[in-house]
This record gives structure tokens, C-alpha cells and sequence, in this order.
């Protein structure tokens, strides 16, 4: 598989045959609109950054059999049918193998209501928890681990990244860090990571990975 990380929390995966999913394709995205050979999109919840509706009406325009994975309030968002993953249970969408675990958005404030939220794993190897701690059950080969946001703190990943225990650590949900916040917030996490034997690595918007 070819995953290529894309800007703040959205990335693809590809598989040998040239068919491709994408994950939370949102509003701070300059990715193409016009994705061929897309088999699946998934959507960890409703929020703008996560989910983009002109974004994801080109993508279906594209890929009319496309499968859309999301909780039910993105329903409202997308002029498509969508499926509501239930957790720990496989779907398939090509050779893709998907695992959806989780329930709910980490809280915000107080005073905004915790919406519902999902981590994905992709091919028993790949874990992304959406905006959540939640841990994935697995050991993955790459955790796509969320390093910035209102909900976020810096312990709390740490202390999720040390739950999974990855081989491979990408920073994600990165949006709202300057360059110098990047280099700030990576120095911690791959403190963190040398000691758990994790390889830390950011990947640049476009840049790619093999996964085996």
C-alpha cells in the first residue's frame, strides 16, 4: 500500500491495482478534486475540517460507486448514500479492509455538545483515531497520530502513542501549527517515541509511504 499524507488530517491509501480511499477529506485541503480509481471515502465526523460537501460532491461526480463511510450526522452533509459503520466489524471496499472503533469527538469546551466520532483501521495495519484517544485494540504498523487542535493536549497523544506502540508514528491534524510549532511539537513526540523503539516521521503535504 501507498499512503500519501496530505494537508491537516487527510490522507490516501493505494493498493497495487491503482484503487484508492481517501480519509476526511475537509476544508483545509488543496488536494485535486478530480481522484480516479476512488473506491471508498471514509469520514471520522461532521466537523468542516474533516469534511468538505464541495469537496466530496466532485469526488462522487468522479466515482459515482464510490462508498462513503461516516457516522450519521454527515449524512445531512453529502448528496450520497452513506454506510454507518458499526465498531469492530470488517468491511471491504476492493482490496481494502476496514475496521471502524470509537464513538465519540473528544470534548472541546464544556459548552459545545460531543459529537460522534470514529478511528478506522485500514488492512489490519493502519490506524487513525479521528479527533479521539481512542486506542485502535491493535499494534499497527503506522498510527496516524492527531498532534494539534482545541481538543488536543500534548500528554494526552503522547499518552496514546505509547498505547499503540506503532512502528511508524505520522503527525496529523496539524493545520494550525506554524513551521516553528511543527519543529516544537515534533521535538516532544519524537522524544516520546525513541522510547517506545517508534519511528517518528512527518511527511511533507504530497509525500509517500509504502506500507508492507
Amino acid at each position: 500500500m501507498i499512503l500519501t499524507k496530505y494537508e491537516h488530517a487527510q490522507f490516501t491509501i493505494a493498493d497495487e491495482q491503482g484503487n484508492k480511499l481517501i480519509v476526511d477529506p475537509g476544508k483545509f485541503s488543496n488536494l485535486s478534486k478530480n481522484i480516479d480509481n476512488l473506491v471508498a471515502v471514509i469520514i471520522t465526523h461532521q466537523h468542516a475540517d474533516h469534511v468538505d460537501p464541495e469537496l466530496i460532491a466532485n469526488i462522487i461526480q468522479h466515482n459515482p460507486n464510490v462508498i462513503i463511510f461516516a457516522p450519521e450526522s454527515v449524512g445531512e452533509l453529502v448528496n450520497h448514500p452513506i454506510t454507518i459503520p458499526k465498531p469492530n466489524t470488517d468491511y471491504t471496499a476492493e482490496s481494502f479492509t476496514l475496521r471502524f472503533y470509537g464513538q465519540k469527538h473528544e470534548m472541546i469546551r464544556p459548552k459545545l455538545t460531543i459529537i460522534d466520532n470514529f478511528g478506522v483501521i485500514i488492512n489490519h495495519k493502519i490506524a487513525y483515531p479521528g479527533d479521539s484517544f481512542t486506542p485502535s485494540g491493535i499494534k499497527p504498523t503506522v498510527l496516524m497520530l492527531p498532534v494539534a487542535a482545541p481538543w488536543l493536549n500534548v500528554n494526552d497523544a503522547v499518552q496514546l502513542l505509547k498505547q499503540e506502540a506503532p512502528n511508524i508514528a505520522i503527525p496529523t491534524h496539524d493545520a494550525i501549527l506554524s513551521d516553528i510549532g511543527k519543529d516544537v511539537y515534533d521535538s516532544h513526540f519524537l522524544d516520546e517515541a525513541q522510547d517506545i523503539n517508534t519511528a517518528y516521521q512527518r511527511l511533507a503535504v504530497g509525500e509517500s509511504i509504502s506500507v508492507d
